[in-house]
């Protein structure tokens, strides 16, 4: 292998390795993103409807099946989400999903207590009882009895989750036409650039080492007798003062010690 093809090889693996390496921080940062946009948008809801409603218990235990469609109610312009009511173990009370859920189904409470706790969090990945094999971003709030008393406990938590959304057609060709398109310009861009650049660096470094390997092989060829046609003097690359210069300047000198010597043993 030519050391201008093992330049070439590491050049294409280097920046290879650093276009899967942008392009995965990039989704990761972009997955990150929507993952904290849900989470505070759905905090934000679930805040708004325990400020609103503060009898949400109550309004259960009354009427069950009435509270299931007031709940559906709640997130009826929001398909991907589905919005349920827990009691303080975590059992399921309430739901707007079809799923039939089994009687006294659970969830985790650490991710629902760590939502409603702490909602400055980036985000919160929980259990979605319909799909108990996918995590979800999942968001809580604590829901006490409507009483006068101030040390009331938490009765249970409202607990929404939020699935993975699926973009139709139109969302896609928008998506693709946003952020696809002119991301594959600039990446078009930055590989014709890099290749014009990597052929410039293989060019530089490669041809003083051509032009010297072509000296030795007219030597082999045709011997070290001075005027010959194809002198190694005329091949020589240009004395310039990097690595290559040097190098020429220790071959020349090399050559010409050799020449006398060669001359003299002839003598």
């Amino acid at each position: 292998m030519s050391v201008r093809l093992r330049i070439a090889l590491t050049i294409f693996i280097t920046g290879a390795l650093t276009a899967i390496g942008v392009i995965a921080t990039v989704l990761f940062a972009f997955q990150r993103f929507e993952h904290e946009t849900t989470f505070h948008r759905a905090d934000a809801f679930l805040g708004r409807v325990v400020d609103m409603y503060d009898n949400i218990f109550e309004m259960h235990q009354r009427e069950p099946q009435q509270f299931n469609q007031f709940l559906r109610n709640l997130v009826l312009f929001e398909p991907d989400t589905q919005l349920y009511l827990l009691d303080a173990d975590g059992t399921v009370l309430s739901s707007t999903g079809s799923a039939v859920l089994p009687p006294g189904f659970k969830v985790r409470l650490e991710p629902v207590r760590q939502a409603a706790s702490n909602p400055d969090m980036p985000y919160v990945m929980g259990d979605d009882p319909e799909r108990m094999d996918a995590g979800a971003i999942i968001a809580a709030r604590a829901v006490r009895r409507a009483v006068i008393r101030n040390d009331e406990p938490v009765a249970g938590y409202l607990y929404l989750v939020c699935h993975k959304p699926v973009l139709p057609q139109g969302r896609l060709e928008v998506l693709g036409s946003s952020i696809a398109k002119p991301a594959l310009v600039a990446i078009i861009g930055v590989v014709v650039l890099a290749t014009l650049m990597a052929a410039w660096i293989i060019a530089t470094v490669t041809r003083p080492l051509r032009q010297l390997t072509r000296a030795v092989a007219s030597i082999s060829r045709d011997g070290l007798e001075d005027g010959a046609p194809g002198a190694p003097e005329a091949l020589l690359p240009a004395r310039t003062g990097d690595e290559f210069g040097k190098l020429t300047q220790a071959f020349a000198l090399m050559l010409e010690t050799v020449r006398r010597q060669w001359a003299a043993l002839r003598r």
